[in-house]
C-alpha cells in the first residue's frame, strides 16, 4: 500500500506547504474578493471628493496571478447630472517585469465603450474649468524631467464617444463623435520608439473619419494618415452663424492627408502631403433669402502638400464642376459679396470654441511663417468647367443682370518660383451667343505675360442701363468683338510695359432713343484694323478703321425737342450750353501732348453712311436723308504738324451730290482746318413747310448749291459762304402768323439772275474764343441782313450789281413841261433795263409826276415852240409839206424873231394877250441862248452852238424854267393898269404870247402819263425788258401826282 505524497513529506515542508497554500489562498481570496471591493469604495470616495462630482464604479475586477484589472461601469457626472465621463470597461493587463526595473510594460490596455463630455457654458467656461490647477506664476518653471519609460504591447479602444456641448452660440451646438475604435500596438515611450495607431469612427451626424499612423514621444513626433468624411458644413451652422453674414444650406466635404511633424526644442517640422480636399452639394444663401447666393456642385483639391521647413506649397491638381455666383448691387451701390464679407454684426458673440479654434489656427501659423525665408507655391493643374456667374445691378432705374456661363478655366504651373512659366486658357458664354477667350503665359517673377484676347458677338445690351445717367438711349443689338495679345513686360527702371496689338469690331449695332423708342443710331459694322497701344511711352495707333452702313436719326419733335439733344440729356432747354468765359484759360491751361496718349489713326473709311433729319415741329413734316456717304479721312494724329487728308463724298436724298476735302487737325492740341464743302442740286421741295412758315410761302421747286470753305488757324475762323439756289421758285401763300412781314418774293426776284441763279456770298470772320460767337448765328444774320438790304434798297443792290449810281435809279427826271428823256434819263435806264434783263422775275411799277409851278410854264414854251413850227410849215409850199412833218420844222435864229412877232401881233389884234404879272418867267434852254433873252442859259451839245435867241427857243424840246424875282422890263411902252401889253423887244413879246397860253391841271396830268408811257417805251425798245413786266401806275384817287418832274420806278 503506498503512502500518500503529502504524508510522504516531511513535517517541516508540509508546515510550509501548509503556509503557502493558505497565504495563497488568502492572496487569492484577497486579491479576487477583498480587494476590488477596497479599491471600489477608496476610488469612488477619492474621486468624489476630488473631482466635486458624484461618481459610481459598478464593479472592479483584479487578477493577482496575471496582475490584470478592470473597472466597470465608471460613471462621473457633471456638476449639471449629465454623465461626465464614463466607460462600459477599463482591462489593464500589468507584466510583473515591470517591478524589476524601467519601463513599466502593459501586456494589453482595453478599454470599451469609454465616454466624455466636454461642455462650453454660456459664460465661455469649461466644464472642467474646476479641475485644472490654475498656474503659480510665481514659481520658475521647473526644466522637463526624463519622459516615463512606458510600454503597452497592444492598447484597443472599442466604442469610444466624446460628446462636445457649447452653448455660447445663439443656437446650441452638439455633436457626438463616436463610435470610435482605436488599436495601438507595441507603444514605447523609449526614445526613437516607433508606435503605430490606427482609429476610425463616425458622428451621429453620419460623419466619418479615420486616423493612422506612427508617432515618437521622445522627441514628439509623428507622421499617417488622416481622413475625414461626409462633413455637412450646416450642421456646423451655430459654430459660424455669428461671424458671417450667409447662411450655408448644403455642403459636403471631405479630406485626406498624409502628415509629418516634429516638435523638439532644436527643431520645429510640419507638413502635409498628398492631401486631397473635396467639397460637394455646396449651397450658400442670404439670410431670409431663398436664392442660392453660391452653388457648387463639385470642387477638388489633390496632390496638395505644404513643407513649413522647405516654406513650400504645392497642389498637384484643383478640378471643379457647376459652380455658380450670383453677384447683386443694390440701389445703395453696396455689392453682396462685399457687404456679406464684412463680419457679422454679432461677431463678438462668437462661440467660444470657435474663438479657441481661431487661436490656435492663428498661433500654428504664426510659427510656421516665423522665417524670412520666401515661401514657394506652386499649382500644376487647374481645371474648372460648367461655371457661371450671375451679375445684378439695381443702382439704375431700370436693372442690369448678365449671364456668364459655361465658364472654363485650365492652368498650368502657376508658380512664383522663379524661371517657371504659367499656361492658362480661359473661356466663358456672354448671356446667349457671346463668347471670351483668353489664353495666356505667364510668371510671376519677374513679371511677365503674353496674353491672347478673343471676343466674339458680345451683346452690350444688357450694359445699356449703366449709360442711362449721361444718355436716355436703348441698346436693341449688338456684336462686340476683339482679337488682339496684351503683352507684360517688366522695364529696366521698374515700371511695367504694357503694350496690345490687335483688331477690334461693333457689327450689327442699333439704338433707339428712351422716349418714343424710335431709331437712333445703328450702323452694320465698324471694325478696327491694326490698333497698338503701349503704356511706356503712352501711344494708340491704328491703321484703319471701317465703317460700314451707320445710319443716324435727328428728329425734332413736336415739342421742339430734339431727339438726339434728349438722349444726351442736356437739359430741359434742350439747347447746348453756352460757352464760358474761361474757354480761353482753359485752352491756355491744357495740358501738353506729352502728358497724354499720342494718338494716329492712319485711316477712317465710311461706306454708304447716311443721316436722316425729321422736323415733326411743323406741318408738314420735313424728311430730308443724307445718304452714301462715303470716303476717307487719312492721316489723323494728335500731332499738331500733322493734318488729316479728308475725301468724303454723299449725296441728299439720292440726288443731291455732296464733296467735302480739305485737311483737318482734330485730335491736336491746336486746332487747324481748311474745309471745303460743294454740294450740288439739293432738291429743296422737301424743305417747302420751313418755307411756308417763316417766309410765307411754299416751295414750288427750287434746287440748292453750296460751296463752303473754312479755315481755322490760331483759333480763329474765316469762312466762305456760297450759296447758290437754282431757279428757285415760290408757290401758294401760306398764311403763317410766323411770316416775316419782309417782301421776299422781291429779294428773290432782286437775286435771281437771267439763268434762275441766285447766289449769295456770306463770308465770316471771328475767334473761337470769343463766347459770343456763334456760327450758325453768325451765318443767319448775315443772310437776313442781305435780304433786309434788298427789300429796303432794291434800286441800290441792282446798281451794285450793274454799274448803276445806286442812290438815284428809283426815279427819271425830266426838263420842265417836256415828256422827252434826257441823256442822264437814258443812261439810267439802260442800267435799269441791263439790271432788269438779269433779273427776269423782276415787274416795275411807274408812276409819272409834275412840278406844277415848273411844268406849267414849260408846256407854255412848248406850245410856243409848236405854233412856230405850225406857222413856218403852213407857208411852205405844198410839195415841201408832203416830204415834211410840223414837229421836223427847224427855225433859225432870224425865223425865230419872225414868227415871235408874228404870232405876237395876231394874237394882239384878236385881244388873246393878258396882262403880264409883276414878276415874268424866263424861259431858259438847254442851249445856249442870246444874252438878252435867257441869261441862264447852258450849252446842251457843240452842234447847237450858232443858234442864238428864239431859235434855240424852238428848235429845243427840253425847256427848263426858272422863276426870277426880278420886275421883267417892260421896254419904252409899258403896260397900262387894265390895257394891253406894250412891248418893244422880242424877248417882250415871247413872254407876253407864253401868259397868254393856257395851262390845266388835266394838261399837267397828261404830261405825268406821258412820262411814264415814255420811260416803259424806252425800255421796251432796248429789247431787254418784256412789256409784261412794266405797268403804269395812277395815282391814288385821280389827283395830280406833285412828287416832281420825274417819274417814281418801284420793283415789285
Amino acid at each position: 500500500m503506498k503512502v500518500p505524497f503529502w504524508n510522504s513529506l516531511p513535517a517541516r515542508w508540509r508546515r510550509i506547504s501548509r503556509w503557502v497554500i493558505g497565504l495563497l489562498l488568502a492572496y487569492t481570496i484577497f486579491g479576487f474578493l477583498v480587494l476590488p471591493l477596497i479599491v471600489r469604495a477608496v476610488a469612488v470616495k477619492k474621486l468624489s471628493t476630488e473631482l466635486h462630482r458624484e461618481v459610481s464604479i459598478r464593479t472592479v475586477r483584479l487578477n493577482p496571478f496575471v496582475l490584470s484589472a478592470s473597472i466597470r461601469g465608471l460613471l462621473i457626472k457633471d456638476k449639471d447630472g449629465e454623465p461626465f465621463v464614463s466607460w462600459d470597461e477599463v482591462y489593464v493587463n500589468f507584466q510583473l517585469a515591470s517591478f524589476f526595473g524601467q519601463p513599466w510594460v502593459f501586456k494589453e490596455v482595453r478599454t470599451v465603450n469609454p465616454y466624455v463630455r466636454v461642455q462650453v457654458n454660456k459664460d465661455f467656461s469649461v466644464n472642467f474649468a474646476d479641475l485644472i490647477a490654475p498656474s503659480d506664476s510665481t514659481n520658475a518653471p521647473s526644466a522637463p524631467g526624463k519622459p516615463l519609460a512606458l510600454r503597452i504591447d497592444r492598447l484597443h479602444v472599442a466604442g469610444a464617444r466624446a460628446a462636445y456641448a457649447d452653448l455660447t452660440p445663439r443656437t446650441p451646438f452638439t455633436r457626438v463623435l463616436g463610435p470610435l475604435d482605436v488599436t495601438l500596438d507595441n507603444f514605447r515611450t523609449d526614445p526613437g520608439s516607433k508606435n503605430p495607431y490606427s482609429f476610425a469612427g463616425t458622428t451621429d451626424a453620419g460623419e466619418k473619419f479615420a486616423w493612422s499612423g506612427h508617432f515618437f514621444l521622445s522627441p514628439l513626433r509623428s507622421h499617417g494618415d488622416l481622413s475625414l468624411e461626409n462633413i455637412a458644413l450646416n450642421k456646423y451652422s451655430p459654430l459660424y452663424e455669428d461671424l458671417i453674414r450667409v447662411v450655408v444650406k448644403d455642403g459636403v466635404v471631405d479630406l485626406r492627408s498624409t502628415y509629418s511633424f516634429e516638435l523638439s526644442e532644436s527643431n520645429r517640422v510640419a507638413s502635409v502631403t498628398n492631401v486631397s480636399f473635396s467639397l460637394h452639394s455646396l449651397k450658400i444663401s442670404e439670410p431670409h433669402n431663398e436664392t442660392n447666393l453660391v452653388e457648387l456642385q463639385e470642387f477638388a483639391v489633390t496632390g496638395a502638400s505644404v513643407d513649413a521647413i522647405a516654406r513650400r506649397a504645392e497642389i498637384a491638381s484643383i478640378t471643379g464642376a457647376g459652380g455658380h455666383l450670383l453677384v447683386r448691387r443694390d440701389a445703395s451701390q453696396a455689392v453682396n459679396l462685399v457687404e456679406l464679407s464684412k463680419p457679422a454684426d454679432t461677431a463678438t458673440n462668437a462661440p467660444g470654441g470657435i474663438l479657441l479654434l481661431l487661436q490656435s489656427v492663428t498661433n500654428a501659423v504664426a510659427m510656421l511663417l516665423n522665417s524670412t525665408n520666401q515661401w514657394s507655391a506652386t499649382i500644376h493643374d487647374v481645371a474648372l468647367t460648367g461655371g457661371a456667374v450671375t451679375l445684378e445691378d439695381f443702382v439704375n432705374s431700370r436693372p442690369v443682370r448678365l449671364e456668364l456661363a459655361d465658364i472654363a478655366v485650365n492652368a498650368k504651373h502657376l508658380s512664383n518660383v522663379p524661371g517657371t512659366n504659367l499656361t492658362a486658357e480661359v473661356s466663358l458664354r456672354w448671356n446667349t451667343n457671346g463668347t471670351i477667350k483668353v489664353n495666356a503665359e505667364a510668371s510671376f517673377t519677374p513679371p511677365t505675360a503674353d496674353v491672347q484676347i478673343a471676343l466674339d458677338q458680345l451683346d452690350l445690351k444688357p450694359l445699356d442701363p449703366y449709360l442711362e445717367s449721361k444718355i436716355n438711349v436703348f441698346i436693341l443689338g449688338s456684336k462686340l468683338g476683339l482679337d488682339g495679345k496684351l503683352r507684360l513686360r517688366t522695364a529696366t527702371n521698374g515700371f511695367p510695359e504694357v503694350s496690345f496689338a490687335g483688331d477690334s469690331r461693333l457689327d450689327d449695332f442699333a439704338t433707339v432713343d428712351g422716349v418714343l423708342g424710335e431709331d437712333l443710331l445703328k450702323w452694320k459694322s465698324v471694325r478696327v484694323t491694326g490698333l497698338e497701344a503701349n503704356l511706356q511711352p503712352p501711344t494708340i495707333a491704328i491703321k484703319e478703321i471701317n465703317i460700314t452702313d451707320a445710319e443716324a436719326r435727328v428728329v425734332v419733335e413736336t415739342n421742339r425737342t430734339i431727339n438726339l439733344l434728349a438722349a444726351l440729356r442736356s437739359g430741359e432747354t434742350n439747347t447746348a450750353p453756352e460757352p464760358t468765359k474761361t474757354l480761353a484759360a482753359n485752352v491756355t491751361n491744357a495740358p501738353t501732348t506729352s502728358s497724354l496718349a499720342k494718338l494716329s489713326i492712319a485711316s477712317v473709311v465710311f461706306s454708304n453712311a447716311q443721316l436722316r433729319l425729321a422736323d415733326r415741329s411743323i406741318q408738314p413734316n420735313v424728311k430730308l436723308a443724307i445718304q452714301q456717304l462715303s470716303g476717307t479721312v487719312a492721316n489723323l494724329s494728335s500731332d499738331d504738324l500733322q493734318h488729316a487728308d479728308v475725301n468724303l463724298h454723299a449725296s441728299v436724298d439720292g440726288v443731291g451730290p455732296v464733296e467735302i476735302t480739305g485737311t483737318i487737325n482734330p485730335l491736336g492740341q491746336n486746332l487747324t482746318t481748311d474745309l471745303k464743302i460743294v454740294a450740288k442740286n439739293v432738291d429743296l421741295t422737301p424743305t417747302s413747310p420751313y418755307s411756308g412758315k417763316f417766309a410765307g410761302y411754299r416751295i414750288a421747286r427750287g434746287k440748292l448749291g453750296l460751296e463752303l470753305s473754312y479755315k481755322i488757324s490760331g483759333r480763329k475762323l474765316t469762312a466762305k459762304n456760297l450759296i447758290i439756289l437754282d431757279q428757285f421758285t415760290f408757290g401758294e401763300r401760306v398764311d403763317s402768323p410766323d411770316a416775316t412781314k419782309l417782301p421776299i418774293k422781291l429779294a428773290v426776284a432782286v437775286l435771281k439772275d437771267r439763268s434762275g441763279k441766285i447766289e449769295l456770298d456770306v463770308p465770316i470772320d471771328g475767334s473761337l474764343d470769343d463766347p459770343q460767337f456763334h456760327l450758325g448765328k453768325v451765318i443767319n444774320r448775315a443772310i437776313l441782313n442781305v435780304i433786309t438790304k434788298i427789300v429796303t434798297s432794291p434800286f441800290a443792290v441792282l446798281g451794285s450789281l450793274f454799274g448803276g449810281k445806286t442812290e438815284e435809279l428809283n426815279f427819271v427826271e425830266f426838263a420842265p413841261g417836256s415828256a422827252t428823256l434826257s441823256p442822264e434819263g437814258k443812261t439810267k435806264l439802260d442800267s435799269l433795263a441791263k439790271g432788269l434783263y438779269e433779273r427776269p422775275a423782276l415787274q416795275l411799277d411807274l408812276e409819272g409826276g409834275v412840278n406844277p409851278e415848273v411844268d406849267r410854264d414849260g408846256l407854255r414854251g412848248v406850245a410856243l415852240g409848236k405854233q412856230m413850227r405850225s406857222k413856218k410849215w403852213m407857208s411852205l409850199r405844198k410839195s415841201e409839206r408832203a416830204n415834211l412833218a410840223p414837229d421836223q420844222i427847224t427855225l433859225t435864229g432870224a425865223e425865230a424873231s419872225q414868227w415871235i412877232e408874228t404870232l405876237y401881233k395876231l394874237a394882239r389884234d384878236k385881244g388873246e394877250l393878258k396882262p403880264l404879272p409883276a414878276v415874268a418867267s424866263a424861259v431858259v434852254m438847254t442851249n445856249e441862248f442870246s444874252p438878252p433873252l435867257v441869261p441862264a442859259a447852258k450849252r446842251a451839245s457843240a452842234a447847237r452852238e450858232t443858234e442864238k435867241g428864239a431859235s434855240a427857243l424852238l428848235n429845243q424840246s427840253n425847256l427848263k424854267v426858272e422863276v426870277s424875282d426880278a420886275p421883267i422890263p417892260l421896254g419904252e411902252s409899258s403896260q397900262k393898269p387894265g390895257g394891253t401889253p406894250r412891248v418893244t423887244g422880242v424877248s417882250e413879246m415871247g413872254r407876253a404870247l407864253l401868259n397868254a397860253i393856257p395851262v390845266t391841271d388835266g394838261d399837267l396830268q397828261t404830261l405825268a402819263s406821258d412820262r411814264a408811257k415814255a420811260v416803259r417805251e424806252y425800255l421796251q425798245q432796248s429789247g431787254k425788258v418784256e412789256s409784261d413786266r412794266v405797268f403804269l401806275v395812277e395815282n391814288q384817287g385821280g389827283e395830280l401826282n406833285a412828287k416832281g418832274n420825274r417819274v417814281l420806278l418801284q420793283l415789285k
